[in-house]
C-alpha cells in the first residue's frame, strides 16, 4: 500500500503506475512517487527525466484514465508509434 504523505492516508485514485527507467530502483522509486502525485503532475515529473517512460492509470466518476508520457506506447504490446 502506498501512503500520502499529505494526508496520512493511502492512495486511492491511483490504482496502477508502470514506470520504465534505466535501473529497476529508479522505476520503482518513481512509481511511488507518481501514485501519490497524481497524473498531470506525475507525468510532468516522467517527461522531465531523461530515459523515464510512464503510464499511469487513475480513476475519475469511476473510469479508468490512462494517461502516457510520449513515448510509452513504444513499449506496450501490440501498439505501435
Amino acid at each position: 500500500h502506498i501512503v500520502n504523505p499529505l494526508t496520512g492516508l493511502p492512495v486511492e485514485n491511483v490504482p496502477s503506475v508502470t514506470v520504465i527507467a534505466k535501473d529497476a530502483l529508479t522505476a520503482d522509486a518513481l512509481a511511488t512517487a507518481l501514485s501519490v502525485m497524481g497524473a498531470k503532475e506525475g507525468i510532468e515529473l516522467a517527461q522531465s527525466i531523461p530515459g523515464v517512460e510512464a503510464l499511469i492509470i487513475s480513476l475519475s466518476n469511476n473510469q479508468l484514465q490512462y494517461t502516457r508520457t510520449p513515448n510509452f506506447a513504444a513499449f506496450e504490446y501490440g501498439t505501435s508509434q
